[in-house]
């Protein structure tokens, strides 16, 4: 309430609540949050409450009310203040709604559920940490006020059972964000389901896999994931490809080599040892087109061959991790 603006309204306020909030709730560590701060608790701007009662400390689970504008808090820690709390607590536009409390109960119930939906956001060692998260927007050309991280489980150890790579945008500008990462193109993240069924804005967010855009709104933390399912799906699609690509490649040389065994045979009946020569000649230079279609088989094969190592891993770790709970 200090920092805003005073023409700034009550729905752009509990969103600067609700985007602080996020902020912490998807930290690494342990989230530390004072009683109320899910329901906007104000204690009428008294900044150190522990002697102040129940008159300023009071909790309103009815929601109707967050406790703002009781008077001015104690002297003791606030007086210097007292000023610039007259005007603020005086002012009826400043008094949350039963249904501004209750959207920044709503998004908060909706952040703790994004931050249980992963272990990628409750890493136990600095080392995990280190390893598995990444901060994009840097740099001398980033886009002020906004947070872009990323949390990975590509390591193939299947930390996460759900989610292979989390990607989260803290837009803290009023206006709407729209971020590039090239290195997340044709990846194909879609918005946390718990937010695609938020009654909130956040729900408009977007992705162009195409480019690796992010459009999100002004003051908004909006939360991308990748699930194991989709790299598993994309792993089953192109194995398929390339099984088939192989196999093509194996019918064109059985048949190339049937059709050149053919027309040996008919020359060596008809010609003499001039054409044989002749349709020796021919095979040798059909040699290095065979020798390609040998290196694109074998290529091929060891493209499968990591890939389905790789699905087995995950499936592997997957099982491992449900023989665990």
């Amino acid at each position: 309430q200090y920092k805003a603006p005073l023409s700034t309204d009550m729905a752009a306020r509990v969103r600067m609540q609700n985007l602080g909030n996020s902020i912490v709730l998807l930290s690494q560590g342990v989230p530390f949050f004072q009683a109320g701060d899910d329901m906007l608790r104000s204690k009428s701007l008294d900044r150190n409450s522990y002697n102040s009662g129940d008159w300023f400390n009071a909790l309103d689970w009815t929601y109707d009310s967050n406790n703002w504008g009781k008077g001015l808090p104690a002297a003791v820690d606030n007086e210097s203040m007292w000023p610039v709390m007259a005007e603020l607590l005086g002012n009826p536009d400043l008094m949350p709604t039963r249904d501004d409390i209750l959207t920044a109960v709503s998004h908060f119930r909706e952040f703790l559920q994004i931050r249980y939906s992963s272990p990628l956001f409750r890493l136990p060692t600095a080392a995990e940490v280190q390893s598995r998260l990444r901060f994009h927007n840097t740099g001398p050309d980033q886009i002020p006020g906004v947070i872009v991280m990323s949390l990975s489980d590509l390591d193939g150890s299947n930390y996460d059972p759900t989610y292979a790579l989390l990607v989260v945008l803290f837009n803290a500008n009023d206006e709407p964000l729209t971020f590039t990462e090239e290195a997340l193109v044709d990846i194909p993240l879609e918005l946390h389901p718990v937010l695609v069924n938020s009654a909130d804005i956040v729900k408009e967010s977007t992705y162009d896999m195409a480019t690796g855009t992010f459009n999100v709104p002004g003051r908004t933390t909006a939360v991308f994931v990748l699930t194991d399912a989709t790299v598993e799906s994309i792993i089953a699609e192109r194995t398929a490809e390339l099984e088939a690509e192989a196999e093509a490649a194996v019918a064109a040389e059985t048949a190339t080599e049937e059709t050149m065994s053919e027309e040996t045979a008919v020359t060596e009946t008809e010609h003499s040892a001039e054409a044989e020569t002749m349709a020796e000649e021919g095979h040798e230079e059909a040699d290095p087109g065979s020798s390609g279609t040998a290196l694109a088989i074998w290529g091929g094969a060891l493209a499968i061959g990591a890939l389905i190592a790789l699905f087995a891993a995950l499936s592997a770790a997957r099982g491992k991790q449900q023989g665990h709970h």
